[in-house]
């Protein structure tokens, strides 16, 4: 807008000044103005989206405010213009109706009642008027007035809507409906095609439909998804192909999934390239008049107020599309725009206003006809039994009452998300379908089997989103409403859902998991482990029979009900021949180009625009935490908006540059997603993406199934035969103690704004059997090392309890936030303890018992060379005092190993326990830490060193200005070949200090949930490392297929359980509680470490460890005291920090670091103060010193004084002798200066008098010597062949003769001695003349062989000694008119450079005789100047003579005063020391 500021400016300008041509700035063009144009500004300021003019624009326009005209007016002029006689009356009615409406409707966004719809209605009455000029004016009105706003009232306002419209016209009944029989007939048949129910609801918003299409040309379909409005289009569409003859296409893009400028366009800010936008080639494609076929380009996405207000211009009367390039392309008749869209909530008034709008109610269509389309598409024998079934048990749908099933789910019970009724009346058709699919029906039993399936398929879709206790509430409806006993009988607290239909029998029977089998083998890989229970087994049961009919698939479920396991599970299973799985984990960072990406790159091109997983198989695609991308300030979420454009469309929009306006299609693509609950600061998912999804809750598992789980991997990792009866005792009690534990945490620590992460799910459990199976049989019954050795002392149960104890410490303490929390914890696994293992053993058992993998030593040979590597088992470790003597030992090995990078760490007790934690993750497949806790609290430093001790890769990232998304992912790579293909244990340490974008999480969470990457490795580059792990893979799975997909995953899971994730986090961060509900997986993938405030052992520790060395000048007892009360200040500072939180609720804190800056705070100060103290004491000691030797040294002074007094004397009496001298040679050198000033004076003013006539002498000479130089140039130019050729002339012309005669006279030659006249001829021009010289003189002087020489010296030196007698014989000759150059050149071009230099010599002279006298008088006054300068030498040679004197007496005299100064001072100074 600057820019058409600058431009109206120029225009403004040029008409000001009455141009009829002028420019724009910058640009060269001419353009023509004419003198009448003008320019116009309307404008709303106050919609969303738009923003004020700047100012330089402004500036150019006078503002006129608007008002709200007086509508009635406008309605009463309009009607009686258009043909109405009776308009007074009817503009009034007009008014009312819609005055009417704006108070007593509902408020929607889509209604527009102002001006713009006013003067369509107005224009549409005018056009009613003179199709029907016979027909009622009232009745035309009425009927134009209903018909241009049914189409865009909801269902509740129609009836309203209709009763004002028939108040206002009592007299009249209600017009009928305009009737398209040539279109409703063909619509009948294209509805019958496609096997859908011609509703007459949903019919009749086909015919408003196609009505607005014969006036508008931008027109929306708004409505709740379901309503069937897609069906709309469609039929609509093959409709108006039969009835106008013509093909119909129908063009499909989401503007949502891309971004704004990648919809229109964008000009690239470096190479300023423009690079067309996907909707813009579209409309560049379509519209265009030589196509033979019409088309509809369908916007199928949320309205917002961004993208929809750059259509204005399209939707509007211009018809035309604006882009940011400059491109104006106009929208031509086989084209409408149409729009898709669930709300216009966002949408400003300026659109609303400007499109055609046919809003769809829920109601209009409902879930009866879909079902009753689905039952036509069944058996014939089946049809009527599932007829009676929907009509017993859903009823049927109307616009004032759903069906008694979804009347009391929305009454009595909670669904975890809201659903659409004809979503889940589809889901249980798709449901039902591929039940039927499995099951043979016999006729006897058809009736009742199918009945039962039925009621399967209502509880698993309809509902399906009911937790534990509602389904309780279903369950009891569903017998209520069984006439025919399909429902089976059930156990104490079981619902129809622990139950299925039997395929071989037909009858009910109680879900139960299959037999697992726990692996073979040593090696445990505990995160493969999926064992099934009856809630896995049930939900992969119904996402069995949906995925085979390719029907996506979307699993909600609180935090721990196995939504991501029983998807593994499901995936599982699949043939890796024919189905190949990619996972997607999405966070609140996932772009819609993130999301594309993730899919695109496992796709290959199977031809034409058409895409596919490779080797023509299908791929199964499941979106983990589906819900979580942010949702925008319009409230949509892109990216799911890209993800239901692939689920429904089955593609999404090309965004190569070369390819933008096409459809990439991707083939052979099912779909599973899994999400939370929505809602308590969860996302919930658009509706219209839910509508393309088979949803069902998961809720959690009961306890028996929890403690099927874990008690099958215990029996199977330590058979009760392997152990002792009291040890195989304790272990068989291990589920049940860790459930109640786990159900108590639950319940008792609840998560709050500080404590979000106290959520105690299905991964708390895992992580404590993990720990506790990563021990082996001979650990768990000796002890391991210290048992061995009798360190340990404890005997196989209790190890065993022990360990069980360590493990949930690790797991449901370690991440409590403060030691209120720890002591509620610790008090209630004792009572466990008491209650399930007894209280000897609880006495039997160690407080103090750590879990650790570094006991075993390397084993060197005699040389100190190693052989052979630590085994890494983990065991008890004994007591704390030996395990911090072995850490110490690692810690100096790794300060010797990394000089430049020393750690000086204190091993108190607190760091210590966080090492172990930490070297236990390291050492676990899959273990990831999350370190909380404030600055300085040693998270970085001990990660360093326990990455040491697990002698794992350390690395951290560098971040520099230019650190971005592409650094990170060239790190990723490094840690992927590290941990994946190299096979090393990786450490990736990252702190929150390098979150330099937001975007760095979602990679980090990708990491910790997947193990993939997007776009991290190229397919060759992939391939190529996968291929060096084949042997491995053949080794560690054996029976498995070493197809590329397998090695693939193998590489994958070879990342994950060797990469480590250590991530650092402060709680103080405002931003740590957002990042932790944006990417879930930084809390939920590693284990919490909550690292709290420094206990007062360990700040003593800490002090003793950095003060101890430090030179401190006092008694050791005083030291000792002086550490224990640093540690006792900073405890005293954080409870102050404490009491200021609870009076002023402002926090102040007190961190690690803090108290480290403060030791060394003291240190530097200490150092500093000790040294000034020191420099004090020194000084004093010198002070007294000098003091001594002075008094010394004033005895000595005095003789030295009395014989500098006699010194002074002598030299003053020498002085003043010198000074009398001094003034006699003065007063000389004085009057021999004044003498040479004068004669100074005088040479420099004749100087000056002699300067100025020599300037007067070369100005005037300068004016001769024009006359030299042409003359040089004449002689110049005569070439010597030139004279030769005169000198063959027999008898030359008579210029030539001429000019030799001055020649001649110049060079004072002899000359014809007999004067004789004759007629001579120049020029053509005959004269009396005397007889020239040219024979034999000029001839002899011609022939001279240096004539031309001769010619140039007298033209140097001889000119100054030409006469006036020899210009008087010259006078005559140059008075001749014809004697010039130009003449004599005609003779011969030696006689024109002759002829200018005669000339020349004689103009010279004549210049240079005014001079010469003058030259004369300067030589005499620069001779005198010459005498008068060498008068003025001598004069200064003698003053010189006299100054030299004067300064050597001066220099003497400075000298003498010098040496008395010298002693004067002296002796005063003696004077004073000695005072």
């Amino acid at each position: 807008l600057s820019v058409v500021a600058q431009q109206v400016l120029a225009i403004q300008n040029g008409k000001k000044a009455g141009v009829s041509t002028f420019q724009f700035p910058g640009d060269p063009q001419i353009v023509f103005l004419l003198p009448v144009c003008g320019f116009f500004i309307t404008m709303n300021p106050g919609y969303a989206g738009r923003q004020e003019l700047p100012e330089n624009l402004k500036a150019l326009f006078r503002g006129v405010a608007m008002m709200t005209p007086n509508f009635q007016i406008i309605k009463k002029v309009k009607l009686c213009s258009v043909g109405y006689s009776n308009f007074e009356l009817l503009s009034q009615k007009f008014f009312v109706l819609y005055n009417t409406c704006k108070q007593q409707l509902s408020a929607q966004k889509h209604y527009d009642w102002g001006l713009r719809n006013i003067l369509a209605v107005l224009r549409t009455a005018g056009a009613t008027k003179r199709d029907n000029l016979d027909k009622d004016e009232s009745f035309l009105l009425y009927r134009t007035l209903r018909d241009m706003n049914l189409s865009k009232l909801v269902a509740q306002d129609v009836p309203l809507f209709l009763s004002v419209l028939a108040d206002l016209f009592p007299t009249i009944a209600p017009p009928p409906k305009a009737e398209f029989p040539e279109v409703e007939a063909v619509l009948k048949e294209k509805v019958a095609e496609a096997g859908l129910q011609y509703h007459p609801d949903w019919v009749g918003k086909v015919i408003q439909l196609y009505e607005t299409t014969l006036v508008r040309h931008g027109i929306m379909l708004v409505g709740p998804t379901g309503g069937g409005k897609s069906a709309i289009f469609s039929r609509l569409r093959l409709t108006c192909e039969v009835v106008n003859k013509i093909q119909y296409r129908e063009t499909r893009f989401n503007p949502k999934a891309i971004r704004s400028q990648e919809m229109y366009g964008e000009i690239d800010p470096v190479s300023g390239e423009w690079t067309t936008g996907v909707f813009a080639a579209m409309w560049a494609k379509y519209n265009n008049r030589n196509n033979a076929y019409n088309t509809w380009l369908i916007a199928d996405g949320p309205v917002d107020a961004i993208w929809i207000e750059d259509l204005n211009t399209v939707l509007d009367d211009n018809k035309l599309l604006t882009l940011a390039n400059g491109d104006r392309i106009p929208m031509t008749d086989n084209v409408k725009i149409m729009f898709e869209v669930e709300t216009l909530v966002n949408a400003s008034p300026a659109t609303v206003s400007r499109a055609g709008i046919i809003y769809v109610s829920e109601t209009d269509l409902d879930w009866s006809p879909p079902v009753a389309s689905w039952i036509a598409t069944r058996p014939p024998d089946h049809q009527d039994i599932l007829q009676d079934c929907f009509s017993r048990f859903m009823g049927k749908a109307d616009p004032i009452f759903p069906g008694p099933m979804y009347e009391f789910i929305n009454r009595n019970t909670h669904q975890v998300m809201d659903t659409s009724r004809s979503g889940s009346s589809g889901g249980l058709c798709n449901l039902l379908t591929g039940l039927c699919m499995e099951h043979k029906f016999s006729p006897d039993t058809v009736e009742i089997v199918l009945e039962r399936l039925f009621l399967f398929a209502m509880s698993w879709s309809v509902g399906g989103l009911l937790e534990t206790e509602d389904r309780m509430k279903y369950d009891a409806y569903l017998r209520d409403n069984d006439v025919n006993n399909a429902m089976p009988t059930v156990g104490e607290n079981e619902t129809i859902f622990e139950y299925f239909v039997d395929v071989a029998t037909g009858e009910w029977k109680l879900w139960t998991p299959p037999k697992w089998k726990y692996p073979k083998g040593d090696k445990l890989d505990f995160s493969n482990l999926l064992v099934p229970t009856m809630d896995s087994t049930r939900s992969l049961f119904v996402v069995g029979e949906l995925h085979k009919q390719r029907k996506p698939v979307l699993m909600v479920g609180g935090a721990g009900t196995a939504k991501t396991s029983t998807a593994l599970m499901f995936l599982g299973e699949q043939d890796p021949a024919k189905m190949l799985v990619k996972r997607v984990n999405f966070s609140s960072a996932t772009t819609p180009f993130g999301a594309q990406q993730s899919i695109e790159v496992e796709l290959e091109k199977r031809g034409g625009k058409s895409f596919g997983p490779p080797g023509n198989r299908a791929m199964t695609v499941f979106m983990d935490d589906v819900s979580m991308p942010e949702i925008n300030a319009w409230g949509d979420q892109p990216t799911l908006e890209l993800v239901r454009l692939i689920v429904e469309q089955g593609g999404f929009a090309f965004l190569d540059k070369d390819k933008r306006g096409e459809l990439k299609i991707c083939e052979d693509l099912q779909y599973i997603a899994a999400m939370q609950h929505p809602g308590g600061g969860k996302n919930d998912i658009p509706n219209r993406l839910k509508r393309n999804f088979f949803i069902f809750n998961l809720v959690l598992p009961s306890i028996v199934s929890i403690n099927d789980i874990y008690g099958q991997m215990i029996k199977g990792r330590f058979p009760s035969a392997d152990f002792p009866e009291s040890a195989a005792e304790v272990l068989s009690k291990l589920t049940a103690v860790t459930i109640q534990l786990w159900k108590s945490c639950k319940d008792k620590l609840l998560p709050t704004p500080a404590k979000f992460h106290y959520i105690f799910n299905m991964r708390e459990l895992s992580r404590v059997f993990q720990g506790v199976l990563m021990c082996s049989k001979d650990v768990l019954n000796t002890g391991g090392a210290k048992g061995t050795d009798g360190t340990l002392g404890l005997d196989a149960d209790t190890v065993v309890a022990s360990v069980w104890k360590h493990e949930c410490e690790r797991v449901f303490a370690d991440k409590l936030t403060n030691l209120k929390d720890k002591a509620w914890y610790s008090t209630t696994i004792d009572k466990l303890c008491v209650a399930e293992f007894g209280p000897d053993m609880c006495d039997r058992m160690n407080p103090e018992f750590f879990m650790v993998n570094f006991l075993r030593e390397d084993i060197y040979d005699d040389d100190g060379v190693m052989i052979e590597e630590a085994p890494k088992v983990y065991e008890p470790g004994s007591e704390l005092p030996f395990i911090r003597g072995v850490v110490a030992n690692f810690l100096n090995k790794y300060n010797e190993d990394n000089p430049s990078k020393q750690m000086n760490l204190v091993l108190f007790e607190d760091a210590l326990r966080h090492l172990l934690r930490l070297n236990r993750l390291v050492e676990m497949p899959r273990g990831s830490a999350l370190l909380v806790g404030v600055g300085g609290s040693g998270k970085q430093s001990l990660t360093k060193l326990a990455a040491y001790i697990s002698r794992a890769v350390l690395h951290q990232i560098t971040i520099t200005k230019t650190y971005n998304v592409a650094s990170l992912m060239e790190d990723l790579r490094f840690l992927y070949k590290s941990a994946g293909h190299q096979g090393k244990q990786t450490v990736f340490l990252f702190n929150e200090s390098e979150i330099k974008e937001e975007v760095f999480l979602e990679l980090l969470n990708s990491v910790l949930m997947t193990g993939e990457v997007p776009g991290l490795f190229a397919k060759d580059e992939i391939m190529a490392m996968t291929a060096d792990l084949r042997n491995k893979f053949l080794r560690e799975r054996p029976g498995m297929a070493d197809s590329q997909d397998n090695l693939k995953q193998f590489f994958t899971d070879c990342v994950r359980d060797n990469l480590h994730l250590v991530l650092c986090m402060s709680p103080l961060n405002p931003m740590f509680p957002v990042r932790a509900r944006k990417f879930p997986g930084l809390v939920s993938g590693p284990t919490i470490d909550w690292f709290l405030q420094w206990p007062a052992e360990a700040l003593v520790s800490v002090s003793k460890g950095l003060v101890n060395d430090f030179p401190v000048e006092c008694k050791p007892e005083v030291k000792k005291s002086l550490m224990e009360h640093m540690g006792t200040v900073h405890q005293m500072a954080c409870e102050v920090c404490e009491e200021y939180f609870a009076q002023f609720r402002r926090q102040v804190f007190q961190t690690p670091k803090s108290y480290l800056s403060f030791i060394q705070l003291y240190k530097n100060m200490y150092t500093e103060k000790l040294a000034a103290i020191k420099d004090k004491e020194s000084r004093i000691n010198l002070g007294l010193e000098k003091l001594i030797q002075g008094a010394e040294d004033v005895d000595k002074m005095k003789i030295v004084l009395q014989n500098q007094e006699k010194v002074l004397q002598k030299a003053t009496i020498e002085t003043n002798e010198m000074l009398e001298s001094l003034e006699v040679s003065s007063m000389e050198a004085k009057k021999e200066g004044d003498q040479v000033a004068t004669i100074k004076d005088g040479c420099e003013k004749d100087a000056a008098r002699i300067a100025g006539e020599k300037a007067a002498c070369m100005a005037d000479l300068a004016k001769a010597q024009p006359f030299v130089d042409e003359a040089v140039t004449a002689i110049d130019s005569i070439k010597p062949a030139d004279i030769s050729e005169l000198k063959k002339m027999a008898n030359p012309s008579d210029i030539i003769k001429l000019v030799f005669d001055g020649v001649l006279i110049l060079f004072q030659r002899p000359m014809a001695p007999h004067i004789k006249v004759g007629p001579k001829v120049v020029n053509k021009k005959e004269f009396a003349w005397i007889e020239t010289s040219f024979k034999p003189y000029a001839m002899t002087v011609m022939g001279d062989a240096n004539f031309l020489g001769n010619v140039r010296e007298f033209g140097e030196k001889g000119k100054d000694i030409i006469n006036e007698e020899t210009i008087e014989f010259l006078c005559p000759y140059m008075e001749l008119e014809d004697f010039t150059p130009p003449i004599a050149k005609k003779a011969s071009n030696a006689a024109e450079g002759l002829c200018t230099w005669v000339r020349a010599m004689k103009f010279y002279h004549e210049a240079s005789k005014i001079v010469k006298p003058k030259l004369e008088a300067l030589g005499i006054a620069e001779a005198q100047m010459e005498a008068a300068n060498q008068a003025l030498a001598a004069a200064e040679k003698r003053l010189k003579a006299c100054n030299d004197r004067l300064q050597e007496l001066q220099a003497m005299f400075d000298k003498q005063m010098a040496e008395k100064r010298a002693i004067e001072e002296g002796a005063l100074a003696l004077q004073k020391k000695m005072s």
